[in-house]
């Protein structure tokens, strides 16, 4: 016997057009146009290519030291792949301690320009989240990701 087919096989040209005619029908009222996006905290929305040019990759840290010349900059030593290491200050000192943050896999932009903070180059950002009681959280991977992994 020959068996029945749970589902009815889509023809892609017809979802497409089915798609597009159900975008014509929305209203000019009921699309956003604001600036401001959703919870935003003052930046508004980026166009999707400019979000596509942050280059996000893995790292472990192998150094953390207070920064020479400011109060709330440590100076990280971020080893992001074999034999390959950056330096970049990040604002978090007397917000967590040195000794937290020492071998941890972490997530931070690669692709930014480097500048001197404070007299040190800095040829990166590490990337964090602080909720709204002001606890802050660094942002890591899994220890099986490889440093200098693309974050995606």
């Amino acid at each position: 016997a020959k068996p029945n087919p749970l589902f009815q096989r889509l023809d892609l040209d017809d979802i497409i057009s089915t798609e597009l005619a159900l975008a014509e029908d929305v209203p000019d009222s009921k699309v956003n146009e604001s600036d401001t996006a959703p919870g935003d905290t003052g930046g508004g929305y980026i166009e999707f290519e400019d979000f596509m040019k942050v280059e996000m990759r893995t790292g472990r840290i192998s150094s953390v030291e207070d920064h020479p010349d400011a109060d709330k900059l440590f100076v990280i030593t971020i080893e992001d792949g074999p034999g390959s290491s950056r330096t970049v200050c990040a604002g978090l000192k007397g917000i967590v301690d040195a000794s937290d943050l020492l071998g941890l896999n972490v997530v931070y932009v690669a692709n930014l320009k480097p500048r001197k903070l404070r007299g040190v180059l800095s040829e990166g950002m590490l990337l964090a989240a602080e909720d709204s009681e002001g606890k802050v959280s660094v942002l890591t991977m899994n220890d099986d990701i490889a440093p200098g992994s693309i974050v995606r």
